[in-house]
């Protein structure tokens, strides 16, 4: 009997011992153990907060949120061990808006647990229902509905307007707490018969604001518009009433303009639109941008007033100022016609590709025409390039529009010239404004009937070009008039 005791004693105490090495032991370490011990009280805003420990090397631990109170996954707990048994629990809360709440994180190794109460403060700033109005063109009444914990402040509504008219569109006409920190307050917005237009109102109380963005919708547009942009562009959707939907009604009303000129400044932001507005063959366009600024730097001129301009879509990019991106109206079916600005520097490769346009008139500031950029255009048969203006470059076949084109001006400017440059080149009248022949490289899809010379009495300048290579199988070589310098297109 005293045998079969002490066998049970021995296996009590082996249970036992066994018990001790499986307990698992987790330690919070210098500020965590505090932190662990009295709880996390956090402020509304979003936070995170870390806390190391330690543990048995031979266990794996994890970390769970229970208990929560709000809603449910505003917190987040997150376990990395660093090295083994020791590791750190990354607390993650967003950001309160609402009223206070809790919820507990809890930390397990084994048959161990420990809780860490986490509190966060309720929102102390101002809760709106709506932060974007859109707001038909007809006006009318809207009601914005908000909560302050301090008494707010009767709000001001502060009008976008880079022309400076502001002109007050929008009008407060009352504003009523509904108490525990509610309010209400109705604008009335008139008709609108214009652009479109931006608004906002602040809402403020003592410690914190927040702001009502207001969009209104343009007027029905007509056969011609002019949309005024500010310099640094980024506003043309707002202006012409586009919100993305490329079948809605807003894109049914910018397709009723059949001339639209741009005065003022565009950016990336802008280019989805333009893209949209020139791409349907069965709605032809003339677009001016004679009075346009070409912008590299996308900028949103309207964030204050918490404007959010639409994702840009389209791959083409403005990378220099007051250049014609590559690919700009690559493909455009509805594109008839397109006036360029004085300021403009370059036309980049496939800008105009494959476009419906007759005609073109090209400035004389443009010192670069890229590769193909008026490939495919089989109607244009007037390339007017500004005569003595600075063109310096052009790339592989830029003049290749599948169709005969009635006179290009070369600049003496012109000193970069691709091998390819005159590949599928048929023009009627050529002039070139060098007083020796260029050593230009044609092929035979290159055909000139006439080519046009400046007059030089000090040589025969049309027997240089004639014995010169390519030049020579020209028929005719004339030279021109002086009443034809001062004469336009």
């Amino acid at each position: 009997m005293r045998k079969i005791l002490g066998i049970i004693a021995l296996c009590l105490l082996f249970a036992a011992c066994k018990d001790d090495d499986e307990r698992t032991l987790i330690n919070f370490t210098d500020s965590s153990a505090e932190l662990a011990d009295s709880g996390i009280d956090l402020g509304c805003d979003a936070t995170t907060e870390v806390l190391k420990f330690t543990c048995p090397p031979n266990l794996t631990p994890v970390a769970t949120v229970e208990s929560v109170v709000g809603e449910p996954d505003w917190l987040k707990a997150e376990l990395q061990l660093t090295k083994p048994g020791v590791g750190e629990v990354t607390i993650t809360a967003e950001g309160n808006t609402g009223n206070e709440r809790s919820a507990t994180v809890v930390v397990s190794a084994g048959k161990e647990s420990v809780g860490i109460e986490v509190r966060q403060a309720a929102y102390d700033g101002i809760t709106v229902d709506r932060t974007v109005f859109n707001i038909g063109r007809d006006g009318g009444k809207i009601t914005v509905r908000c909560r302050s914990n301090e008494e707010l402040k009767k709000p001001n509504i502060y009008f976008y307007d880079h022309e400076n008219h502001y002109y007050q569109w929008a009008v407060r006409t009352d504003f009523r707490s509904l108490g525990d920190g509610d309010y209400e307050i109705e604008i009335a917005v008139e008709k609108n018969d214009g652009f479109g237009r931006l608004a906002s109102m602040l809402l403020e109380n003592g410690s914190k604001s927040a702001r009502v963005t207001l969009i209104q919708s343009p007027k029905l547009f007509g056969d011609t518009e002019t949309v005024k942009m500010p310099d640094e562009g980024g506003i043309l959707n707002l202006k012409l009433g586009y919100t993305g939907n490329p079948d809605g009604e807003a894109m049914r009303n910018i397709r009723r303009i059949k001339h639209l000129a741009i005065n003022g400044g565009i950016n990336d932001y802008d280019l989805d639109i333009i893209r949209l507005y020139t791409a349907d063959a069965t709605h032809p366009v003339m677009l001016d941008f004679s009075l346009t600024k070409l912008n590299s730097e996308v900028k949103n001129p309207c964030a204050y007033e918490g404007y959010v301009p639409l994702q840009k879509e389209c791959d083409v990019t403005i990378a220099v100022d007051n250049c014609i991106p590559d690919r700009m109206f690559d493909g455009a079916k509805g594109l008839a016609g397109c006036m360029m600005s004085d300021r403009f520097l370059s036309i980049g490769a496939r800008a105009f590709a494959s476009t419906p346009m007759t005609q073109i008139d090209i400035p004389g500031t443009i010192i670069s025409i890229g590769d193909y950029a008026f490939n495919g255009c089989r109607n244009l048969t007037s390339i007017n390039i500004e005569k003595f203006g600075l063109l310096e470059a052009l790339g592989a076949s830029p003049f290749s529009t599948g169709c005969r084109i009635e006179s290009i001006f070369l600049s003496w400017h012109l000193n970069r010239v691709a091998d390819e440059t005159f590949h599928d080149f048929n023009v009627a009248n050529l002039y070139v404004d060098k007083y020796e022949p260029p050593t230009w490289k044609f092929d035979s899809t290159t055909k000139i009937d006439t080519l046009y010379l400046p007059y030089d009495p000090s040589k025969d300048l049309i027997g240089a070009y004639r014995a010169a290579p390519c030049w020579g199988e020209i028929t005719e070589i004339r030279e021109w008039s002086y009443e034809w310098e001062e004469a336009p297109w």
